[in-house]
């Protein structure tokens, strides 16, 4: 799976590096974590690079969909998008937005809408114009 991050050098850490102690000595465990490289973080890739088995790619894979980000700051690379010199092609995203104690929330879900609302909200916007300022409303004749 190929995932795509709004920040170019996004790392997520799915298992934290770790020190074990065995016996006298200390030894490093390392972690996992996802790094994003030009916005993109590619499983496939990532697993054949750092030797990961089917079930730590599985997990990886899992804990990135699971995350907070997924769906705002981070989604999946669809047969949509076109992916070009490392990046996806800008596609366009919901530009519906909400202020929640001063801290601006976007969608980020793809647009669909001919103004730029995804499915779920450009319904809500049809139902109140009001709340619709980027459609300009025609003049009557």
């Amino acid at each position: 799976m190929q995932f795509w991050s709004r920040y170019d050098r996004a790392r997520y850490v799915v298992e934290p590096t770790y020190w074990e102690i065995v016996g006298p000595h200390r030894q490093q465990v390392k972690g996992i974590a996802a790094e994003f490289n030009d916005h993109l973080f590619d499983s496939d890739a990532a697993q054949a690079l750092n030797r990961w088995s089917d079930e730590v790619k599985a997990a990886v894979e899992e804990y990135l969909q699971a995350h907070y980000d997924f769906g705002k700051t981070m989604r999946l690379v669809t047969s949509q998008d076109t992916v070009m010199a490392g990046s996806i092609a800008a596609v366009p995203t919901c530009l519906f937005r909400v202020t929640i104690d001063g801290e601006v929330d976007a969608c980020g879900r793809p647009a669909v809408s001919e103004d730029g609302y995804c499915q779920k909200h450009a319904s809500m916007v049809e139902d109140s114009p009001m709340d619709a300022p980027n459609r300009i409303a025609k003049a009557s004749a």
